[in-house]
C-alpha cells in the first residue's frame, strides 16, 4: 500500500503522519511532492504507524542497500 493510499484509507491527515514519525508538516509536504526522500528513521517509524500495511520498501528506493535483511 502507497503512504498516499494509507492516509486515504485510514482517514488520517498527514499531520497525524508527520506526528507519528517525528517529523514536521512541512517536511513531510516536501517529501509527498517529491522534493525530499523518507529519512530512513522515518521510514521505520511510518512502517510501524501503519501496522505495516506501509514497509519501508515502499517508501525508500534504496531499501535493499540499507535493509538487506528485508530482501
Amino acid at each position: 500500500m502507497s503512504p498516499q493510499e494509507f492516509v486515504a484509507e485510514k482517514a488520517c491527515t498527514w499531520t497525524d503522519v508527520a506526528r507519528a514519525v517525528g517529523l514536521s508538516p512541512s517536511f513531510v509536504s516536501q517529501i509527498i511532492t517529491g522534493r525530499r526522500q523518507w529519512p530512513v528513521p522515518a521510514s521505520v517509524k511510518f512502517e510501524k504507524f501503519s501496522g505495516g500495511l506501509v514497509s519501508r520498501k515502499e517508501l525508500r528506493d534504496d531499501w535493499a542497500d540499507i535493509w538487506p535483511d528485508l530482501s
